[in-house]
């Protein structure tokens, strides 16, 4: 537990904030935190450490702003243009999944899901796309 609130801290400090006409501490970067557990260690038949994994993520997405309302100029708006673009990214890989899984659509030809669009849907594709 130590471990998990020092780097929480850690993280917490180096997430970028800043300001704008619509919020004083505005996110301007997602947040990404992945807890990696492992449990019942025990040797198998060859020796080997098995165990059970598992993992959680905690994300937190910047918030997407309208640049005009926001009253965002220079470096401001280039990172707004950023979040919303991938944002609306992870809309459209959201949206192509939900038409491939419809199983009207199965007879017809399935959409690419943009994945690569963004490193935050790469990063995302493990779990849309997992059992």
């Amino acid at each position: 537990m130590k471990d998990f609130e020092q780097a929480l801290e850690i993280g917490t400090a180096k997430k970028a904030l800043g300001t704008t006409n619509l919020n004083s501490k505005s996110s301007r970067s997602h947040t990404i935190f992945k807890i990696i557990y492992r449990n019942n260690y025990s040797k198998n038949e060859k020796g080997e450490l098995d165990y059970d994994e598992g993992s959680l993520s905690v994300v937190d997405l910047a918030g997407a702003e309208r640049a005009n309302k926001a009253e965002t100029e220079g470096k401001g708006l280039k990172e707004a243009c950023k979040i919303n673009q991938s944002l609306m990214t992870l809309g459209k890989c959201l949206e192509a999944l939900k038409y491939n899984s419809n199983i009207i659509q199965i007879q017809t030809k399935k959409k690419n899901v943009p994945f690569r669009e963004c490193k935050i849907t790469m990063y995302f594709q493990e779990f849309l796309i997992s059992n």
